[in-house]
């Protein structure tokens, strides 16, 4: 309440049932690809750590891996360990662990809109703890996001 929902909470967030419960098949991969709204020139794979023990190990039907491992590359001054079918895979902590809904996604930051309403407002009262010389600060920032 009071924040923005983060585009893992969007309402227009899109899910893919697994082909298998805890477990990354690169069918739920292509299905993830199908059903994305975004641009594919700007779509990126966020996924947690854990994640990455299946990932590595990922094949198509020809025995060809379909994780192919990057380190210390970037694409557009974006760091990424890996690419899936082509696409940046990040990996970040805030994405949930191996088997939660949320674990591995396909994002197009570009559709995510930052309202940023006004400056920082600092307000400052001395009349607050008057008997002890000391002061009380308060900051407010007004901002909202959504996924378009």
């Amino acid at each position: 309440v009071g924040k923005p929902l983060g585009i893992k909470c969007s309402p227009c967030r899109v899910t893919v049932s697994r082909a298998t419960a805890s477990q990354v098949h690169p069918i739920d991969l292509v299905k993830m690809i199908a059903r994305y709204k975004g641009s594919l020139d700007r779509a990126v794979w966020l996924c947690n750590q854990t994640c990455l023990p299946q990932l590595y190990l990922l094949q198509d039907n020809n025995g060809n891996f379909i994780f192919v491992n990057n380190y210390n590359t970037s694409i557009q001054g974006v760091k990424y360990v890996g690419t899936l079918f082509g696409i940046p895979v990040k990996i970040t902590e805030k994405a949930e662990a191996l088997g939660t809904e949320g674990d591995i996604g396909l994002y197009d930051f570009g559709q995510y809109i930052i309202a940023d309403r006004s400056g920082l407002r600092v307000e400052e009262s001395k009349d607050y703890l008057f008997n002890t010389d000391q002061r009380v600060w308060r900051f407010i920032k007004r901002v909202d996001g959504n996924h378009g």
